[in-house]
């Protein structure tokens, strides 16, 4: 069985070793049960900034239950979720926005994925 708690201090140690991140501040954890949620907002070395909403199940695996992923400089740089809208995307509920305008489908994003994404596009 998967522990809410000890996936939360596996977030918390990728924050803090990472030569990405400037600092990160915990908007708000809530461990119910076997359920998660929390807000962080990261501000990298570069000056953007991504603020993270994630609610997650734990039994025998993690259950992505919402997730949402928006990375800043001054303006939106790149949001992801996965709020039920867009239905006509083929792998609803998924997607990303790129731009104002355009929304394509995506697949089920963790923290991880879009923390090293983020990072390999800062440079050093």
């Amino acid at each position: 069985m998967i522990k809410a708690e000890k996936y939360f201090n596996s977030v918390l140690e990728r924050l803090i070793f990472s030569k990405k991140i400037k600092t990160f501040n915990l908007i708000k954890k809530k461990i119910t049960g076997n359920e998660i949620y929390f807000r962080i907002k990261f501000f990298f070395i570069d000056k953007s900034f991504l603020e993270v909403v994630n609610y997650l199940g734990f039994n025998s695996r993690i259950k992505m239950i919402r997730y949402s992923y928006n990375w800043f400089n001054k303006n939106l740089i790149s949001p992801w979720d996965n709020a039920e809208h867009h239905k006509e995307l083929r792998n609803f509920p998924y997607h990303k926005h790129i731009g104002k305008e355009q929304v394509v489908a995506d697949k089920k994003r963790f923290i991880f994925e879009i923390l090293e994404y983020i990072e390999k596009k800062i440079n050093p």
